[in-house]
């Protein structure tokens, strides 16, 4: 079965090199490797076509502008060709194994989706491990139960997913995010498969790329993305009678990073009103008959109380 991987190019000329050479190397060679040229300024794409030449199985998609890496993914589904796909981000890097690791794990279930661990190295070489696993079940329900509890990677990244999930497109809403969207659109993914399955290896590397996004003070661009990502996660997963604690506390964290930005208080409230969702209104409400010494205090207290949930205290 041919494995189709597929990773967005803008600005990764110091990590590309070891990104392509880490798939062209893969011990499973049934494969094409789509390079989304995301109208990228600096010489990566010379890099791309100096290992085209040696690799025919690399193909190169163009965009017309600078559009970002989810309508860069998007785009490298509609021309991909493969039975199975992958994406990788330009920063990061394959295992040599890993493909294989994932394609074994596939035929073994015939699920969906695969999922496996990954590394997150950070500053002053210390690595973050992020491993997946499903200890509510590998039903839709089971696995959005994992994510919102942050015990399956939220990434789409380290993931072997089957075309069929990709064949009725409606990925579009995600373009216009700006942060969070891998999430919003793995929860979407997940309600579609029949089954998940994981592999216990870690096989994925990220870099804690300081230009990222996740190091930015957030505009209001990016709380409306957070905000819509979040729309999207109740509306999927607030079907299951089983999720609804979840939901609430996720919901308490997404008022937790809105106000934790260089946002006006009353920018945010009223992005909160126009999101419509019962639960952030319920909580607005509380929040804004506060005096700020009181309104911190009790963030303080909420998010005390969200971490008492994580650790079981």
């Amino acid at each position: 079965m041919k494995v189709s991987v597929i990773i967005p190019i803008y600005n990764a000329e110091s990590y590309l090199e070891r990104c392509l050479d880490s798939v062209c190397r893969q011990t499973y060679t049934d494969l094409e490797i789509i390079a989304v040229n995301d109208c990228t300024p600096d010489c990566s794409m010379d890099i791309v076509e100096q290992f085209a030449k040696k690799d025919s199985r690399i193909r190169v998609v163009e965009n017309p502008c600078n559009m970002g890496a989810m309508v860069a993914r998007n785009k490298g589904c509609e021309v991909a060709l493969g039975d199975m796909f992958c994406f990788l981000d330009s920063d990061d890097y394959l295992v040599p194994d890993a493909i294989e690791c994932l394609m074994a794990r596939y035929e073994e279930t015939v699920a969906d989706i695969i999922s496996a661990g990954l590394v997150l190295h950070v500053a002053d070489g210390k690595e973050m491990f992020y491993r997946s696993t499903l200890p509510y079940g590998c039903t839709p329900e089971g696995v959005h139960h994992a994510i919102l509890n942050n015990l399956f990677p939220s990434s789409l990244c380290a993931k072997l997913y089957v075309r069929r999930l990709f064949a009725n497109g409606g990925f579009s809403i995600y373009e216009d995010m700006s942060i969070s969207e891998d999430v919003s659109l793995l929860h979407q993914l997940v309600e579609h498969a029949n089954q998940v399955a994981v592999v216990d290896s870690i096989i994925y590397h990220c870099e804690d790329n300081p230009t990222s996004s996740t190091h930015l003070r957030y505009g209001v661009k990016q709380l409306e993305s957070i905000l819509m990502a979040n729309d999207i996660k109740l509306e999927i997963c607030g079907k299951y009678t089983s999720l609804q604690k979840d939901l609430d506390k996720v919901v308490t964290f997404v008022l937790l990073r809105l106000f934790a930005h260089d946002v006006p208080f009353k920018v945010v409230g009223q992005m909160i009103k126009a999101h419509c969702q019962e639960r952030y209104a319920s909580l607005w409400h509380a929040f804004k008959v506060l005096t700020p010494r009181r309104f911190w205090g009790t963030l303080a207290v909420i998010a005390l109380n969200k971490m008492r949930f994580f650790f079981g205290k």
